[in-house]
């Protein structure tokens, strides 16, 4: 998704956002390549964060990979990873 959101978004695949979201997001495997998301994220798989990527909301997935910046709590159950941004 290139652009602007206002509302949640919720899809049985993977979601790639390039853009603007004010709401939440549900996926299987959550990329989040540049853009500002405001809401809560939720993967069934993995959540990529970007740099250049802000976030303000909570993160739960299996996997968490931030290389982007959060403003919000982190619920992984596996592997965590911060990336020096």
């Amino acid at each position: 998704m290139n652009g602007e959101v206002e509302g949640d978004i919720k899809a049985s695949g993977n979601i790639i956002i390039n853009g603007m979201v004010k709401g939440n997001l549900n996926g299987i495997n959550i990329e989040l390549k540049t853009g500002s998301i405001t809401g809560d994220i939720t993967a069934a798989g993995s959540i990529t964060i970007e740099n250049g990527t802000e976030i303000t909301g909570s993160l739960d997935a299996d996997t968490v990979t931030i290389d982007g910046k959060l403003n919000g709590d982190i619920n992984s159950k596996g592997e965590t990873v911060l990336k020096k941004n």
